[in-house]
């Protein structure tokens, strides 16, 4: 579990650096391309990422009688796999 993390947390580190190399970040130079390329990568792609996670929650239809099903089919399979 704790390596699955670790490849995730640097593959997404690898993807930022690949990312901000082709919006032209220069760590060593300033000027408005780098600091957009951050802000992008940073700021603007998880608020389109959250927006879109917000939309498919409040499009799941869970009800309160869809909740009871899904809670029995999981009793159900916790049980057989005890048994």
């Amino acid at each position: 579990m704790i390596g699955t993390w670790k490849i995730g947390q640097a593959v997404s580190v690898g993807i930022a650096f690949l990312l901000l190399s082709a919006l032209g970040f220069d760590a060593r130079a300033s000027g408005d391309a780098g600091e957009t390329g951050l802000l992008m990568i940073y700021v603007i792609v998880p608020v389109i990422l959250a927006l879109i996670a917000t939309v498919t929650v409040f499009r799941y239809p869970l009800t309160a009688a869809r909740h009871a099903e899904i809670r029995s089919a999981l009793d159900a399979s916790r049980a057989d796999a005890v048994a």
